[in-house]
């Protein structure tokens, strides 16, 4: 009886695991794809930057309207892709799918031991080679 009590709950936990695993990998393709938006919604602003900055310089602020209409757009846009981005993260860290930046250490889970020296180039001891 006790055998198939425990074989009962390890089969549920397996069965618990592997459904959350399918999950974070869910939310992991979802982060990826929020990810790729939050960064081409960053390079749309910086070209649209670009662009009016370059117009302003050529042909004053008034000529430039349309363009100065591209770069609030595009900063809305990136607005909009980093609040998705962030929720996004905030919900994978709650699920248990992603590690929050406040919980990682530098080396891992060990934690450092001291402050390792810098790196020094190497120096040949025969200087009349």
């Amino acid at each position: 009886m006790l055998k198939r009590c425990s074989a009962f709950v390890v089969f549920s936990v397996l069965l618990a695991t592997a459904g959350s695993a399918r999950e974070c990998e869910e939310v992991g393709a979802q982060l990826q794809s929020s990810w790729q938006q939050l960064n081409s919604a960053q390079l749309g602003t910086s070209e649209a930057t670009t662009e009016y900055s370059s117009c302003v310089e050529d042909r004053g602020r008034e000529e430039c309207q349309d363009n100065y209409s591209k770069l609030k757009s595009a900063q809305d846009n990136l607005k909009t892709a980093r609040s998705e981005y962030e929720s996004g993260r905030e919900s994978a860290i709650e699920d248990g799918c992603v590690d929050s930046d406040e919980d990682r250490q530098p080396f891992g889970q060990i934690r450092p031991l001291g402050v390792w020296p810098p790196l020094q180039p190497y120096d040949n001891p025969r200087e009349d080679e």
